[in-house]
């Protein structure tokens, strides 16, 4: 113990003295600039006194070129260093105190530079004053929107300042929690007296092979400092504090790339381009038309067929991980810098979601042999009348095993236009140069260069680099912000005999019927509707009673329709009900074989009614007969149970509960994928999922699965319904039902980690919401009341609101997106007369004012004919007012107008939008409850 605190003391000795002489050399260099600037200035002064004098002699005279040449060095030791030429040349004071290779080093040895540290400094390195460190919690939305704001604002532009690349919340959490993400490791600066975040930097864990040698490591990204302070030093400390914060944890190689060069590049790449919307990168100066060519003949150049031509190409589902992961990791080893992913890190970093990844496969006959991915990563242009976002497609890792390459990234570049990207960027890295300049790419003017921290190897060429590692120098688009619904199907109105009531679930962005109605205008749930055939049993799984034949190939279906025509009206008696409907209906499965354990008896009396009509066939032909008869009826009777309840309320959206079944973590497949067997049965049930219009699968947890595979189980059901919905042309829902109990422990809560990864899990897939379901021996004495109650304030309902105010956070980004950067920026809340600082702030970092009802001195001014700026009209529209005819640009504000500080304008413009862009109308409850707070 004694020998670690010596050395603890040695190394942050060590470090306070590499401090002290980086400021003793910044202090020197600095007094020496001053000398350079007064001897500079003295000798101006002598030259003007003197200029009537003749020039000295010609031995003394010093050549324009020998100037020249000197201001080249000085511009070289100043700027970034763009080439090891340039490089050669800088002295790098920060850089030669860290274990990174020398830039005329020669390396012939795979080894680390230093061995792994017996000890660790303990504290932190020090700031310059008025500042602090902060370890970012980006599960806090407004956290997160300021490292948004942090990184849109400072971090990588172009040379000539045309682009900025733009940082999404979703994608950050993508890039920066991985599986095994460390939340010490989303290391911010803050300044000490505001709170603001002035600077960042992040690590995520990694297995890398270099050559032959397997090492853990952590990818460096977002090493981001506010341009005002770059002066300051804070960079530096930055990167000793991460390296401090990781050596904790027993790390001590890092990867990490730059568009410059810093000793020592184990490879350097380049970008290359290809043109997807030629005429639109030509406008904002991405791109120009090279000589001799006309736009007609450029967009002919790069016009790509109408349609992907490879067979059996599709985008990645989650049932593709396990041979998409095997062709990957086979592929990767042919170079010698390549990570290893594990099966969870593939599913991270590849399956596909909404504005971050997309990823596709090639399947030939139930194998998958080829497959591509791309992520997205728009910039801000700047200063652009008509355009403001540059939608750039970014390579990743493809692998090619059957395929051709140029049909395989043919078909990459379609997909990606068809999603509307305007340019494709790839690095010529792995095998990207076997298509590049054949699919008409065009080299870059940017390369990337790859470095590790405290480890030294010989250099390789871009064709044996296997990693893609440049999200920390690029972005990607803006996130989604679609509507996240959640339901309550509870009987809590049973509660109320107890003075227990459920009266806030609103606040927590939750749709409740109103006075808690178990039946009522948001969602309706027809328990075992009529007359379906079905066997019923006792508690025991005795068949007590036969219903209606049975079976379906035996029931009377005009009977059932009668009478579920009478029950739906009953229980739905409102014509206009225009809320989820939901058809529960479990005695038996559509699918035979499906009818397994508790449905056997299904597949019994089946086949024993066969055996009766064909006493004389086989028992294969009986068997066969037997399922073809009871799915063909199967199908009438669900088929033609929604198409009555479509009919009689035509306004809901109608599904059946548990469709569209997975069976994954059960005995006959244990794992977190759905059966093979199942999806195809799911595929030929298209008959149904094409007619509902909400899929409602079931992810009811249970503790006997563990706790780890608990996220697997959630995946695999909801991606399967994901899997459906999107085989149908038209919008359809996806709402999974959850249960707040275990379905093998119904005494026991789901806990509250339980909890937040099967919300997470649901919206992070891209869900449209869910459905919270109870029975009614969950709601039956007093104490299960209060006990639910209890569990819903404290664990469920802040688990909710979480999710739903990211989604807010989200649509105001969208809304900002879509605002004509010109003009102040409006979002319509609901009518306050106090907001909370947490609304203000969120506001604020989006360049937002929150308005209510406009003044009445502005009505006076803003006449606009047939649509006036209404007092009263404030809580359904989003306002955007432009000034036109000005000398000088101004901002008005509809709040706090003052008529003498600005130049009144000869004409005013109002657009008034519709407030599907604002937020929906389940939010204002929350919003009134939470923002209104002192």
């Amino acid at each position: 113990m004694e020998e670690k605190s010596q050395a603890a003391e040695r190394e942050t000795k060590k470090d306070e003295a590499h401090e002290k002489d980086a400021r003793n050399k910044s202090s020197k260099k600095r007094e020496a600039r001053k000398k350079k600037k007064e001897a500079a200035h003295a000798a101006s002064e002598n030259h003007n006194n003197n200029k009537e004098e003749k020039e000295m002699p010609s031995a003394c005279n010093i050549s324009i070129k020998d100037i020249q040449m000197a201001m080249e060095v000085f511009n070289i030791q100043q700027k970034p260093a763009k080439t090891q030429e340039e490089a050669m040349q800088k002295s790098y004071q920060f850089w030669s105190t860290q274990p990174v290779p020398k830039m005329d080093e020669k390396i012939v040895r795979n080894e680390p530079i230093e061995p792994d540290k017996t000890s660790v400094r303990a504290e932190p390195y020090s700031l310059p004053a008025d500042f602090q460190w902060d370890t970012l919690n980006l599960d806090d939305p407004l956290v997160l929107s300021e490292l948004y704001t942090l990184l849109s604002e400072n971090y990588v532009e172009d040379d000539d300042a045309m682009f900025r690349f733009d940082y999404p919340p979703n994608f950050l959490k993508w890039a920066l929690q991985p599986p095994g993400w460390c939340k010490e490791w989303h290391c911010g600066v803050r300044v000490s007296k505001s709170g603001r975040l002035v600077g960042f930097i992040s690590a995520i864990p990694a297995t890398l092979r270099v050559y032959n040698h397997t090492q853990k490591m952590v990818e460096i990204n977002f090493l981001c400092v506010h341009k005002k302070l770059r002066s300051k030093r804070v960079a530096p400390v930055l990167i000793r504090e991460i390296t401090r914060r990781v050596n904790l944890k027993g790390i001590f190689q890092a990867v990490y790339t730059a568009g410059v060069v810093l000793p020592k590049p184990i490879a350097t790449c380049r970008y290359w381009h290809r043109s997807l919307n030629p005429k639109k990168l030509i406008d904002i100066k991405f791109s120009h038309l090279t000589r001799n060519m006309t736009m007609q003949r450029t967009l002919k150049l790069y016009k790509l067929p109408e349609n992907t031509k490879v067979p059996g190409f599709r985008k990645l589902v989650y049932t593709d991980i396990p041979q998409a992961h095997k062709i990957l990791t086979e592929y990767l080893e042919k170079f010698d810098l390549a990570p290893v992913f594990s099966v969870e890190e593939f599913e991270h970093w590849f399956l596909p979601q909404a504005g971050i990844i997309n990823s596709f496969v090639v399947e030939k006959e139930g194998k998958i042999t080829d497959m591509v991915s791309y992520y997205t990563l728009p910039s801000s242009i700047m200063h652009h009348q008509t355009h403001k976002t540059l939608k750039a497609a970014y390579s990743f890792y493809n692998v090619s095993t059957t395929t051709p390459w140029l049909e395989l990234m043919m078909d990459a570049l379609i997909s990606a236009r068809d999603l509307g990207f305007d340019v494709f960027n790839a690095l010529d890295l792995m095998d990207n140069k076997e298509f590049l300049e054949p699919l008409k790419f065009g080299i870059g003017d940017g390369n990337l260069q790859y470095y590790l921290y405290n480890w030294r190897c010989p250099s390789m060429t871009p064709g044996k680099i296997g990693l893609v590692l440049h999200w920390g120098t690029t972005t990607l688009q803006a996130s989604n912000s679609r509507q996240f619904d959640v339901y309550w199907n509870v009987p809590s109105f049973m509660c109320n005999q107890y003075n227990v009531r459920f009266d806030d679930l609103k606040d927590f962005g939750i749709h409740q019927n109103t006075m808690d109605e178990f039946r009522g205008e948001e969602i309706a749930i027809l328990y075992d509707p009529r007359m379906f055939p079905a066997l019923l049993t006792d508690k025991t799984g005795t068949v007590t009673n036969v219903r209606n034949g049975g079976v379906p190939q035996e029931g009377d279906l005009k009977k059932h329709l009668e009478m579920f025509q009478k029950h739906l009206i009953k229980q739905i008696p409102d014509g206009s009900f225009s809320g989820i409907g939901v058809i529960d209906f479990e005695s038996w499965r559509p699918i035979f074989r499906q009818n397994w354990a508790s449905l056997e008896p299904y597949k019994t009396l089946s086949i024993k009614l066969e055996h009766k009509r064909h006493p004389f066939w086989s028992e294969s032909a009986i068997k066969k007969e037997a399922k073809r008869r009871f799915e063909k009826y199967a199908r009438i009777f669900m088929e033609e149970t929604l198409n009555m309840a479509k009919k009689l309320r035509s306004k809901a959206k109608w599904g059946y509960y548990g469709y569209p079944y997975c069976f994954n973590q059960t005995p006959g497949q244990p794992t977190a994928h759905c059966n093979r067997q199942t999806m195809a049965e799911n595929n030929e049930m298209s008959w149904l999922f094409t007619l509902e219009d909400v899929h409602l699968s079931s992810v009811y947890l249970r503790q006997e699965i563990r706790g780890e595979d608990r996220v697997g189980f959630v995946k695999g059901r909801v991606s399967e319904a994901l899997r459906m919905a999107g085989k149908i042309p038209r919008k359809q829902q996806v709402l999974p039902y959850y249960w707040f109990k275990y379905q093998d422990n119904r005494d026991n809560f789901l806990s509250e980690k339980d909890t937040e990864n099967t919300f997470n899990t649901i919206a992070n897939l891209g869900a449209d919401g869910l459905i919270i379901w109870g029975s009614s021996e969950d709601t039956n004495t007093e104490q299960k009341c209060k006990d639910l109650l209890h569990y819903v304030r404290t664990i469920l309902g802040p688990a909710i609101k979480r999710i739903v105010f990211s989604t807010i956070n989200n649509r105001i980004k969208t809304l900002e997106n879509r605002t004509n950067s010109n003009t102040k920026k409006f979002f319509t809340i609901p009518y306050l007369s106090k907001v909370s600082e947490k609304f203000k702030k969120l506001a604020y970092i989006h360049s937002f004012d929150i308005t209510y009802k406009p003044m009445n001195k502005l009505n006076t001014i803003i006449k606009t004919g047939k649509d006036p700026l209404l007092k009263g009209d404030h809580c359904g529209v989003v306002y955007k007012i432009n000034c036109l005819n000005m000398k000088r640009r101004i901002i008005n504000e509809t709040k706090n107008f003052r008529n003498d500080t600005y130049k009144r304008p000869n004409k005013w413009e109002i657009n008034k939008q519709s407030d599907t862009e604002g937020l929906p109308d389940v939010y204002l409850p929350l919003l009134k409850k939470d923002l209104s707070r002192t």
